[in-house]
C-alpha cells in the first residue's frame, strides 16, 4: 500500500492498531490540534506521554469513522504509572492528530 491510499470502508481494531503504531513509530507523524494543546496545558500532561500511549498504549473501543473522513480511535496506556486517555485521528497513512487528552 502506498501513503496515497485512500482510507478504507471499514477498519478492523487490530489493522487500525497496526496503522497507528506504523506511524506513530515516527514521532514528528504524531500532530496534537490546538484544542489537545490547550487540555494538556491544562491538565499538565507532556507531549512525551502523549507520544508513549500512542506507540505503546491500545485501542479502546472499536475505530470509527469521524465527520471528516478520517479514522477516529481512542487509546488508553499508562505511560508515567496514571491513565492517560488520547482521542487519535488517523489522517491515512500521513500522520496522527491528537484531538485530546484526559
Amino acid at each position: 500500500m502506498e501513503d496515497s491510499d485512500p482510507p478504507p470502508r471499514r477498519l478492523p481494531r487490530a489493522e487500525a492498531t497496526r496503522v497507528v503504531k506504523m506511524i506513530g513509530a515516527d514521532p514528528d507523524r504524531i500532530v496534537p490540534v490546538r484544542h489537545a494543546v490547550q487540555r494538556m496545558r491544562e491538565r499538565g500532561i507532556a507531549i512525551t506521554l502523549v507520544r508513549r500511549v500512542v506507540q505503546a498504549g491500545f485501542i479502546d473501543g472499536e475505530p470509527w469513522l469521524d465527520e471528516h473522513g478520517n479514522w477516529r480511535v481512542t487509546m488508553r496506556g499508562r505511560p508515567a504509572g496514571e491513565q492517560l486517555t488520547v482521542g487519535v485521528a488517523i489522517e491515512w497513512r500521513r500522520r496522527l492528530l491528537i484531538i485530546t487528552v484526559f
